[in-house]
């Protein structure tokens, strides 16, 4: 049974890649025929490609040549397809000869507004950005980049390239999605990403769990603040993130897990009063933590909702740093009871109670074309079952 679920998994899979690489194909067509009608570059050799012909040949090509195990009833080895090399071969096939790494240069340089930071996360030179931009613009015949404009401008037929691009690349990043889910399936490794705060309290508790339901299922935590985790959620590097919350885009799933109490800690010897309101910290110094942290992003608005002027603040790194400034008296800080519970029995921090009535959502969140897949159906599986102690 269990072999049957991996192969009729992997046909489904292959199948998504296959139909977005379709997609692909008439985008890249589409931006043709309005080369044409605009007049933008004269007519091609092929005034219309044969969708047939071409469909029929990338999935006997796929099949026969790029993965011939894929489709056979055992699937003896591993699919090692990246997207990058299907789009590549989709694009030598297509008779329309549009170069991949051509598109993604222009792509680059049009979403950044820049050669300068295209090169960056391309980690190619300038002069072959501009070289695979400038090739671009012959295949077509037209100018796609105000190269005279600071930041850089896209021309009328830059700007309608730019549109199918967006939705090329997005696809790109789903089919690489989808393919990797076949790695997660055989191997069983999930990508989690999580704040720090949640990786040292919060989720081994949870791991732990969900290990002794999944013994075979490895797992790669990697921390981070909560906005940077959602957007590497959001460029597939991570299948899941557990982060305090933040504001989500609409291609994000997000599920509250917990809702947490927040307190105010001080150092042993401070004298504040036990129960305090947060006007009465206008004037105390608090320590935050970094930019992208989700804590830091709500007390902010949150002083900000009442009207309160946040005077004194301090910005930190981790929250072990926070912590060893609250006990060195330097000010105080924001935590859930679960992050403290430990040094406030050890006297080591007075733990004050905000009338105000602040809380930490703890939220599990991760793309909505994730959701079917595997890896995440098992964690959320395991988090339903799972205890959560206010």
């Amino acid at each position: 049974m269990a072999a049957a679920h991996r192969r009729g998994r992997t046909r489904y899979c292959l199948n998504h890649s296959i139909q977005i690489v379709h997609i692909c194909l008439d985008y890249i067509h589409e931006f043709g025929k309005l080369n044409k009608v605009y007049n933008m570059g004269g007519p091609r050799e092929h005034d219309e490609p044969k969708h047939l012909i071409i469909f029929n040949g990338l999935a006997h090509h796929f099949n026969r040549e790029i993965c011939p195990s894929a489709y056979s009833v055992d699937f003896p080895g591993p699919l090692v397809v990246s997207a990058a090399t299907l789009m590549e071969e989709i694009c030598r096939m297509s008779l329309l000869q549009v170069n991949f790494n051509h598109l993604r240069a222009f792509y680059y340089v049009a979403e950044n507004k820049s050669f300068t930071i295209a090169c960056e996360e391309l980690n190619i030179s300038q002069p072959t950005l501009s070289l695979q931009v400038q090739e671009l613009e012959s295949y077509y015949n037209i100018i796609l980049l105000k190269r005279n404009k600071r930041p850089i401008e896209l021309t009328d037929e830059g700007k309608i390239l730019f549109s199918y691009a967006k939705k090329i690349f997005h696809l790109v990043h789903e089919m690489d999605g989808s393919i990797h889910d076949l790695d997660v399936l055989r191997a069983g490794t999930i990508k989690i990403g999580s704040t720090r705060l949640l990786a040292t309290y919060f989720l081994p508790n949870i791991l732990y769990s969900i290990k002794k339901d999944h013994p075979r299922m490895k797992f790669l935590l990697h921390t981070a603040m909560s906005k940077q985790i959602l957007e590497k959620v959001i460029d597939y590097n991570y299948h899941i993130g557990f982060i305090g919350r933040v504001a989500y885009p609409g291609n994000i799933i997000c599920k509250q897990i917990s809702k947490q109490k927040l307190y105010f800690i001080i150092a042993a010897t401070d004298n504040l009063k036990d129960r305090i309101n947060l006007k009465d910290l206008s004037n105390y110094p608090i320590i935050l933590q970094e930019e992208g942290s989700a804590t830091r992003e709500y007390i902010i608005n949150e002083f900000r909702k009442r009207d309160i002027a946040l005077n004194n603040y301090i910005e930190a790194g981790s929250p072990n740093t926070v912590k060893s400034m609250v006990q060195l008296a330097m000010g105080g800080a924001f935590f859930p009871f679960f992050a403290i519970e430990e040094e406030v029995k050890e006297n080591k921090f007075r733990c004050i109670e905000i009338l105000d009535g602040l809380h930490y959502y703890i939220d599990v969140i991760y793309l909505v074309e994730r959701r079917k897949a595997q890896a995440v159906k098992s964690i959320i599986s395991a988090l339903s079952a799972y205890s959560f102690t206010p």
